[in-house]
C-alpha cells in the first residue's frame, strides 16, 4: 500500500480527538495555550510545498502531549491536510513508512502533493534531550514549573519545525 492510500486511512483530527482515552483534556488545554508565534505566521500560511502531514502517535504519550499542541497551532494558518493514525494499529507500516525498527511517537512526516517526503518530526526536539546541558538554574526552574517547561518545549518544536516550512520557499 502506498502512502497516499495509507493515508486516506488515517483520522481526522476530530476524529482522532475524540477518540482519546487518555489525556483528553490535557491535550485540549495544551492545544488552547500553544500559540503559534507571530514571525511564523506568514511562513507557514504560505507553505503551499506542504500538502499532507501524517501523524504516528498514541494518546497516552506524554511526548505527543508535548509536540501535537504547535503543530495543531500551525494548521490553523497551513494549507494543509492532517491525518492522524495511531502506532499501536499500524506497527508494521510505521516501521515501513519511517524505516525505524522501534518506531517513536509523536512522528509527524510532511508530504508535498506528490507523496514525496519533504520533512520528518520524530518525538522530541533534541534540545528537550539535553536540559540538563543548559546552565542548572534554567533546568530547574524548567522542571519546577509545567507552564514553563510546556512553552519552553513548544518553542523547541515550532524551531524543529521551521525549516520544513521554509525548504522550498528557500529554493524558489
Amino acid at each position: 500500500m502506498n502512502d497516499e492510500l495509507f493515508y486516506g486511512q488515517g483520522m481526522t483530527w476530530d476524529e482522532y480527538f475524540y477518540s482519546m482515552q487518555k489525556y483528553q483534556r490535557l491535550m485540549a488545554r495544551n492545544i488552547a495555550f500553544c500559540k503559534l508565534p507571530e514571525e511564523d505566521r506568514e511562513t507557514w500560511a504560505a507553505a503551499d510545498h506542504i500538502a499532507h502531514v501524517l501523524i504516528f502517535t498514541e494518546d497516552y504519550c506524554p511526548d505527543s502531549l508535548n509536540a501535537i499542541p504547535p503543530l495543531m497551532a500551525i494548521a490553523k494558518v497551513a494549507p494543509f491536510d492532517l491525518r492522524i493514525m495511531r502506532r499501536d494499529e499500524a506497527p508494521g507500516r510505521m516501521i515501513s513508512i519511517t524505516g525505524d525498527e522501534h518506531p517513536r511517537v509523536p512522528t509527524f512526516l510532511f508530504y508535498d502533493r506528490d507523496w514525496n517526503e519533504i520533512g520528518r518530526f520524530v518525538e522530541r526536539p533534541e534540545a528537550v534531550n539535553r536540559l540538563d546541558e543548559l546552565d542548572p538554574e534554567t533546568a530547574m526552574m524548567l522542571r519546577q514549573s509545567r507552564s514553563a517547561f510546556m512553552e519552553w518545549v513548544w518553542e523547541q518544536v515550532f524551531e524543529a519545525l521551521r525549516p520544513i516550512a521554509e525548504k522550498t520557499q528557500d529554493q524558489d
